[in-house]
């Protein structure tokens, strides 16, 4: 199952206390709208987190949406199994390119779990299945292949299903995209703090926020009304602050 999304935000806002240096010193305290508080003596600071992902055309599923959904699936098929008593193993579901429907979930887990136990393996030994027209009758045609480890340091049962993506090259756009998502609550969160900081995530564990990182995209300056914009990508740990333009505010007169 996937962690609690107020862990995931405590990993993301620890991993930018470490690369911003110097930190802004403070008590911290995890909320909503902005997610966290930093109250220093002379100021208090919002951060704000989202993630950064690709554009997805209007006929399209955003390619987060159906991972998730993958990731849905493969969880419950781990449930049924482990529910049901059955040895520990580590099971490898392919699927092919189609997004699920909510009504899908559970009968795909449920087949996933009848495959796994199909081929189930000796100890210390793997099993691996193909679809084919053959066995279409109980392996469902989303799924491409199953894989099945029964090895002795496996302690748990763990079900997953890694994709494959192509990746984009970052452009200004994509930043824009995010920091326009954000825009209409920055009000909200200055209600709470003296300054509304924006962390955008990329290259995380979504496919979808993977992309070719180009300089040239965040060379800016970008408009909007937080006060501070980093982008920091996780699989080179890099923190990049944005170059800002914040909007004039015109002050009716008494």
């Amino acid at each position: 199952m996937p962690p609690p999304k107020k862990d995931v935000e405590r990993h993301y806002f620890e991993r930018f206390r470490t690369l911003l240096q110097p930190f802004p010193e403070g008590t911290v305290a995890s909320t909503e709208e902005p997610d966290f508080l930093v109250a220093g003596s002379a100021r208090t600071i919002g951060i704000e987190l989202t993630e950064l992902h690709r554009g997805t055309p209007p006929d399209q599923v955003p390619l987060q949406a159906t991972e998730a959904m993958r990731h849905r699936v493969a969880a419950h098929a781990q449930e049924l199994y482990v529910q049901a008593g059955h040895p520990p193993v580590r099971c490898t579901i392919f699927m092919r390119d189609f997004h699920i429907q909510k009504s899908e979930v559970e009968p795909l887990a449920a087949a996933i779990v009848g495959i796994a136990l199909r081929n189930l393996p000796h100890p210390n030994s793997s099993t691996h299945e193909d679809y084919d027209w053959v066995n279409r009758h109980y392996f469902p045609e989303i799924i491409n292949s199953i894989s099945v480890h029964r090895l002795e340091v496996i302690t748990e049962s763990h079900f997953t299903c890694p994709g494959a993506t192509w990746v984009p090259t970052l452009s200004s756009a994509d930043i824009e995209r995010t920091l326009a998502a954000k825009e209409g609550k920055y009000a909200a969160y200055r209600q709470r703090c003296d300054e509304a900081w924006l962390l955008i995530n990329a290259d995380i564990g979504s496919m979808s926020t993977w992309f070719d990182f180009q300089e040239g995209a965040i060379v800016g300056p970008f408009n909007t009304s937080f006060d501070r914009v980093f982008v920091m990508r996780h699989f080179g740990q890099a923190l990049h602050e944005l170059p800002v333009a914040r909007p004039t505010r015109v002050q009716s007169l008494a």
